[in-house]
């Protein structure tokens, strides 16, 4: 499945516009458990220091991801926006260690993560991907661990929210979820724009 996905990438219709995604770092990009899979060939262990003054973390991850995401970052099928506890470390820091070309990705502000506490309501992550997918549309894409811990609603079909197992983190099926759910979403805003009766 790991070479189907980069044929996928390569031969994927690039919609009109790219679908924004809301990207964790931390058992998704990092696979933070103790148990590897086999879904990625090979894993890579670095230390991301912040800055000259801040502390490092471990980071472990699959250069076979990076490889795919950075091909669907390049041709522009999605838009990576940072939702993350890293905040600007992860665009910063993280992004060069790793390899990622999501340097200059929006970071989305944390306004909400000091307001609320972690009742599922008024997680502040849920708030800010809600007020992102209001303010672009569909569709969206939103990948963090957390969201199984949460049980988080997704009650619009435009957001695919997928939560990874923290030891894996993203694989190749959950990327053939995402570049379906675009294509879905694509076909169907055509249609509309085009009048197409059912």
């Amino acid at each position: 499945m790991t070479l189907d996905i980069y044929q996928r990438i390569t031969d994927f219709t690039v919609p009109q516009r790219p679908t924004p995604w809301l990207m964790d770092v931390d058992g998704v990009l990092n696979a933070i458990g103790k148990h590897r899979t086999n879904d990625w060939p090979e894993w890579t262990d670095v230390r991301v220091k912040l800055g000259s003054s801040g502390g490092s973390f471990p980071i472990t991850y699959a250069p076979g991801l990076i490889r795919a995401l950075n091909a669907m970052i390049e041709r522009n099928i999605v838009d990576l926006m940072w939702l993350t506890t890293w905040e600007k470390h992860a665009a910063r820091w993280l992004s060069p260690a790793i390899g990622l070309n999501a340097a200059d990705a929006r970071v989305l502000p944390d306004r909400w993560k000091k307001m609320y506490g972690h009742r599922i309501d008024d997680w502040w992550k849920a708030r800010q991907a809600k007020a992102t997918f209001h303010k672009l549309g569909a569709p969206m894409v939103w990948t963090d661990d957390d969201l199984a811990m949460y049980d988080y609603p997704i009650k619009d079909s435009g957001m695919l929210a997928i939560s990874p197992i923290e030891d894996a983190g993203l694989t190749p099926a959950h990327l053939h979820s995402i570049l379906d759910h675009i294509a879905q979403h694509t076909e169907s805003r055509h249609d509309e724009e085009h009048g197409q009766a059912g």
